[in-house]
């Protein structure tokens, strides 16, 4: 592992050491806002400040930017010149004006670097799009750089991105699942350390403003249905078609017994998808049973006020945020069978299926719709077993990653 800048250069007049200001950047530039901006929010959160000082850096503003800086947390934003730089890329095809344009991406990711006497890099989110140019950088500016890895599988990416990815001081795998996958690729084991995904959970039931009954009369659910809620942005590996799929395929009395939301929004490269989507609900005659409600800021309120939460991811989650906040209040889960999020989801918590049998959602639908009993005895597991997976533990986590890479 790489050093970090030299530790007197971190010490103040009167010799006690100050804090190493970390540069944590979220690369999400696709419009959306997901559960890797709630978990860069909650480690930023969480953080000791004594010893370590966030700086954060998005790619797009969002809602989470205005929530730091409300914390007093320095908050940057590249847009402006990440529009640029992509802009230029895309402008002409030779190699060498391409190799122009990255390196002068890398100096001025330099300059930013020294200029705000960052002392460790944390990508957050996607390794890939923070290897070619945050990565060389932090090696010119001499100071060590970490990824967080919550998505991309290796074979999804090319050899130079897999080269890179054992380049980094430390990988961080949200889950065994994707630790797994990136020491097949040949990232040593010896570079990762787990750290599972987290939920402030004191915050998030906090954040619970309204009464289940509210919250299901806004959404028109009748007196005796069962509301199911799946969580998270409108994309086809989500698998919002495969739940239509299982309501299509259920039983006319428990059709009649289920509302079924979906909130998250579409990116701008998903409205085709949610357009299909849409359709699905006209062919399969669902118009009176399910609503798309877009991005919703009152996802607490949502899960709480569910019977079920559903997850039908078609590619295996790292960590299925939405599924853990699910069982922070107490709500059964039907969810993917793979990911990283069956790491913390047990039987008792909730059910698990194979997203290329529809009809096992649906089976699984029909026996929690049935069985109040079960649902609350699933729900009420599921709540102890978030105790073990707090936001505490992963920024204590983290925060030894930190000081080891530091030391």
């Amino acid at each position: 592992m790489s050093k970090s800048q030299d530790p007197a250069k971190r010490v103040n007049a009167v010799g006690s050491r100050r804090p190493t200001r970390v540069l944590c950047i979220e690369v999400n530039e696709d419009g959306t806002v997901g559960g890797s901006h709630q978990a860069l929010y909650d480690l930023v959160k969480g953080m000791d400040r004594e010893r370590f000082e966030p700086v954060v850096l998005f790619y797009q503003d969002n809602v989470f930017a205005s929530r730091l800086r409300a914390l007093g947390v320095e908050v940057h934003t590249f847009e402006r010149e990440r529009e640029r730089e992509l802009a230029l890329r895309l402008r002409g095809s030779k190699p060498a004006k391409a190799l122009d344009v990255l390196v002068g991406a890398v100096w001025r990711r330099v300059r930013f670097l020294r200029s705000h006497s960052i002392g460790l890099v944390h990508l957050n989110n996607s390794p890939v799009l923070g290897h070619d140019d945050w990565l060389p950088a932090a090696r010119l500016a001499g100071i060590p750089c970490i990824v967080s890895v919550m998505s991309v599988a290796p074979e999804e990416v090319g050899p130079v991105q897999r080269m890179l990815m054992r380049r980094f001081d430390v990988v961080i795998p949200v889950s065994r699942y994707i630790r797994d996958d990136w020491a097949a690729a040949g990232v040593p084991s010896e570079r990762m350390r787990i750290v599972h995904h987290g939920v402030d959970v004191e915050a998030f039931r906090a954040r619970v403003a309204r009464t289940p009954q509210a919250v299901r009369e806004e959404l028109g659910v009748r007196p005796g249905q069962v509301l199911g809620v799946m969580v998270g942005n409108v994309r086809w590996w989500k698998g919002q078609h495969v739940v239509l799929e299982a309501l299509r395929l259920l039983g006319e009395d428990v059709q009649g017994r289920l509302f079924t939301v979906f909130a998250g929004a579409a990116g701008g490269g998903d409205q085709d998808y949610l357009d299909s989507l849409e359709q699905l609900v006209g062919q399969y005659d669902l118009g009176k049973r399910v609503a798309f409600l877009g991005p919703r800021d009152d996802v607490p309120d949502l899960l709480n006020a569910a019977d079920v939460a559903l997850h039908a991811s078609v590619v295996a989650e790292p960590g299925g945020i939405a599924v853990l906040e699910a069982m922070t209040v107490g709500t059964p889960v039907i969810a993917a069978e793979v990911g990283g999020h069956a790491e913390v989801l047990t039987s008792e918590a909730g059910l698990t299926f194979d997203t290329s049998k529809p009809e096992a959602l649906a089976a699984h639908l029909s026996r929690l719709v049935a069985d109040e009993e079960l649902r609350l005895r699933m729900g009420a597991r599921g709540r102890v077993r978030m105790e073990g997976f707090t936001m505490e533990r992963n920024v204590r986590e983290t925060q030894e990653v930190y000081e080891d890479v530091l030391a």
